[in-house]
């Protein structure tokens, strides 16, 4: 398969699986990084996709140099064999030079694959928000003892949580194969955005057993700074939509008093 290959773990893993990292000092701009183990990745073309894009050339070449031979140039019967080699050469070109200029220029960059210890925790290749870390570090990361802004914020709910760093990982190892429309909404313009996309959303609380109303992180808009949103439930379980409820986690702290 086409993607890109961690030089620690060696997982290869899609452009989505992957964490982007605008690193200032990098030499040849954003980075991508292995969300396993926090190496930057290497791009990858598997020998299966190499070895079907070169006969997909071979037998193009050939149909195409029988047509140009055949009714074009009837004397020029050496193009039978000419263009599948020159479609060949370029398929090489296309897929394989990439993979060793990308490892050639992250060797001169003469940079560490591993990344500082300040990079941001990942969960299925989305970075955790600094500020969230640092309420999980100093303990602040929990329900609030005052309970007011809770409630203006979840009139109807049960128990409110807020999930630890390691459940939110159990969690979201589930949550990011969600494929029920009754969890994913739909889109709204009205009252947006509706729906929700697992593969870019990080879930870190609920309003407690029986609500079915996660609290989840929404990264489509920007990277660095997801907005909050909650799941809302329609009348007879039908519509639900998602809401938001704060542009970013630290808004989403201080209305909760956190």
């Amino acid at each position: 398969m086409l993607g890109y290959r961690c030089p620690r773990c060696r997982r290869i893993l899609t452009r989505r699986e992957c964490v982007v990292w605008d690193d200032p000092q990098a030499p040849f701009g954003p980075e991508l990084v292995c969300p396993h183990c926090e190496s930057l990745v290497l791009f990858h073309a598997g020998p299966f996709v190499t070895a079907m894009a070169v006969l997909m050339a071979a037998l193009l070449g050939f149909a195409l140099g029988w047509l140009l031979s055949r009714y074009v140039f009837p004397a020029m019967a050496a193009l039978w064999l000419g263009i599948p080699v020159l479609l060949i050469v370029i398929v090489l070109l296309v897929v394989v030079m990439p993979l060793v200029w990308h490892d050639r220029r992250l060797q001169r960059s003469k940079r560490s694959t591993k990344l500082p210890a300040d990079f941001p925790e990942t969960i299925n290749g989305l970075p955790l928000p600094h500020d969230l870390l640092a309420m999980a570090k100093s303990g602040r990361w929990r329900c609030p003892a005052d309970l007011s802004g809770v409630d203006r914020l979840f009139p109807e709910r049960g128990e409110f949580t807020l999930y630890s760093l390691e459940y939110m990982r159990t969690e979201n190892s589930f949550w990011i194969h969600e494929t029920s429309p009754t969890f994913l909404g739909a889109a709204d313009s009205s009252n947006p955005p509706g729906d929700i996309d697992p593969e870019r959303s990080i879930l870190i609380g609920d309003l407690g057993i029986g609500y079915d109303q996660p609290i989840a992180l929404d990264y489509r808009l920007s990277s660095t700074e997801p907005r909050v949103l909650t799941l809302r439930w329609g009348a007879t379980g039908q519509g639900n939509r998602w809401v938001e409820i704060a542009p970013s986690i630290q808004t989403f702290a201080t209305l909760l008093g956190l």
